[in-house]
């Protein structure tokens, strides 16, 4: 009798020789460890947010934080145009000086104040403009002798004022006089600047001390404070 003989399937091994495989199920739970595990360790200081046009400064960011492990997000362009159009924003302040520079700079501005300024000057005086005298007139003296409202008559003050061609000579803006020629308009406008200079000068001074006492400030601190009040004070009078 011929012994036969026993054959294992192709796919069998040896007990000694089974190298333990992990299932698929098993591989996939491994995964979704390690990926939760990288979650919960990525904190703040492992994030690099940045926004650059300049290629070579994005590859040097890329290259460091790669180095220290960062996630990287870069922003888009825009963020970069918002930034700019936020700092380059005119103050409050700014946008007052520029509103009356760009309202005194236009010729047709001008000539049309001189114009209200002959035109009222002849209504009340009854006299021309040749015969110029520095007579004192009042705001109710417009508003009887013209069809001017008082609101009216203080907003056409008020232009006339911002062309130098006339000067109030009472505290209430009531009482004022007429000025026609060029050089004492230039004297009279500059009065007023240091007058108002005066005033932003004491201010000023005033600021500084009460910064300098400030002992919760160290020196640089107080250096700064002041050096930028100057530098806006310095850009509004550009």
């Amino acid at each position: 009798m011929v012994e036969q003989k026993t054959s294992l399937p192709a796919s069998a091994t040896a007990p000694e020789e089974r190298v333990a495989q992990p299932s698929k199920k098993k591989s996939a739970t491994a995964q979704q460890t390690t990926e939760a595990k990288e979650k919960m360790e990525l904190t703040r200081d492992k994030v690099t947010v940045f926004a650059t046009l300049d290629e070579e400064v994005k590859k040097a960011i890329d290259a460091v934080a790669t180095e220290r492990g960062h996630i990287l997000v870069r922003l888009e362009e825009k963020v970069i145009d918002d930034f700019l159009a936020a700092r380059n924003a005119p103050t409050p302040e700014q946008a007052e000086v520029d509103q009356v520079k760009q309202f005194v700079s236009d010729e047709n501005n001008r000539s049309n104040a001189e114009d209200k300024a002959k035109a009222l000057y002849s209504y009340l005086t009854k006299k021309p403009i040749e015969e110029f005298e520095g007579q004192r007139f009042t705001r109710k003296d417009i508003v009887k002798n013209t069809n001017l409202s008082n609101s009216a008559a203080l907003a056409l003050l008020a232009t006339l004022e911002a062309f130098g061609y006339i000067r109030y000579t009472g505290g209430k803006m009531e009482e004022f006089v007429f000025e026609f020629r060029p050089a004492e308009i230039h004297r009279l406008v500059r009065r007023q600047v240091m007058v108002m200079m005066t005033e932003v000068a004491k201010d000023f001074a005033r600021y500084r001390v009460l910064i300098e006492q400030d002992k919760t400030l160290n020196k640089k601190a107080r250096d700064h404070e002041i050096a930028a009040l100057r530098a806006e004070i310095r850009s509004l009078l550009a």
